[in-house]
């Protein structure tokens, strides 16, 4: 007979399976979907989730259970409350921890702010490139190792994929820094309800598959879902672009086989990529993120396909432009290579 512990694991992981199936087909942890669960919904999968993380722990007995069940407890209305939606769990004491500083000194973090943005106006801004961890949005602007509230004079959100806030702890460490849902619905709401500006990273977790030393490589002429947004919503466009994002690990390439398969199906789950790297800490490197001059776009609730492609163009040129006039001052006058925009 299988032992209860035997039995566990197979539910956990049959329930898993059957998940995973459920939420690539609805995009449920991608937040590509256009509208949002019922709350009712949204917290019995956040729970689900939360027990089967829990349940192996107390199947083996790694801690004792009563301790464990009154932890549990404990932490769900935090896990629950959905501030992930409206931003409002920022900490200033998590932002200026020491560990960030650390982060600043081995990946020469530095902001370059090319023009004064408007504390009256509302952005999106795009942050290129992803690479395997996004430092230039992560550290310089969830954090204040580099002053970025008084840099940017607007109050932002950066966006992460929506699976972030399903993982415990790590949820809390990016609300405390001003992480929120990059569901449509959430970005929107941002803009609109709570007054804020957005702060994302459009070649998201496919253009991490592209990050290795000396790459810069985007993938941003599908990612039209920020630019409808910045239209809809009036909401100006500002390039940005983080000179060093690739070098930061070192990246196997698995371009084919099992390995590149598990890769799209972990993607096409929950949203954010699976890259193998060799190693742990980041690589020492020099990151400096600069922050382009705003694009003004005119409100339109209902933007055409056409438009919303004319923008994008003029946004890929930004981007472009901006990359071309700081590349020799900050790469070196040997530099020779171009942005490939895919």
């Amino acid at each position: 007979m299988p032992s209860d512990a035997t039995v566990l694991v197979c539910t956990i992981f049959s329930l898993a399976a059957a998940g995973a199936v459920f939420s690539a087909k609805t995009a449920a942890l991608r937040g590509t979907g256009g509208e949002p669960f019922p709350p009712w919904l949204d917290k019995l999968c956040r729970l689900a989730f939360l027990a089967l993380l829990f349940l192996p722990i107390a199947a083996w007995e790694l801690l004792p259970r009563v301790p464990l069940a009154i932890s549990f407890l404990a932490y769900l209305p935090s896990f629950l409350d959905g501030t992930e939606k409206t931003g409002t769990r920022v900490s200033p004491w998590v932002r200026d921890w020491a560990i960030w500083r650390w982060f600043k000194r081995r990946l020469g973090l530095k902001v370059i702010r090319t023009v004064p943005l408007d504390p009256r106006k509302q952005y999106i801004f795009g942050v290129h490139p992803h690479g395997i961890l996004p430092f230039g949005a992560m550290i310089n602007f969830c954090t204040n190792v580099n002053g970025a509230a008084e840099l940017l004079s607007v109050e932002v959100r950066v966006l992460a994929a929506s699976f972030c806030f399903y993982v415990p702890f790590y949820r809390d460490l990016l609300l405390a820094g001003g992480g929120c849902d990059a569901a449509r619905y959430c970005a929107r709401g941002l803009l609109e309800t709570h007054g804020k500006s957005l702060m994302l990273v459009p070649g998201g977790a496919t253009e991490a598959l592209y990050a290795s030393k000396g790459r810069h490589t985007l993938v941003l002429r599908k990612r039209r879902g920020f630019v409808r947004l910045a239209m809809q919503t009036g909401a100006a466009l500002v390039p940005s672009y983080s000179f060093g994002e690739n070098d930061t690990y070192t990246q196997f390439s698995s371009d084919s086989g099992l390995i590149s398969k598990a890769k799209k199906s972990f993607q096409a789950v929950f949203g954010i990529s699976l890259p193998l790297i060799s190693n742990v800490l980041p690589h020492k490197c020099d990151i400096t993120s600069v922050i382009g001059k705003p694009i003004e776009v005119a409100q339109v609730k209902e933007p055409t396909d056409e438009q919303v492609a004319a923008l994008l163009e003029r946004y890929i040129a930004a981007v472009t432009a901006l990359f071309d006039e700081h590349k020799q001052a900050i790469l070196g006058d040997d530099f020779t290579g171009k942005l490939e925009i895919l």
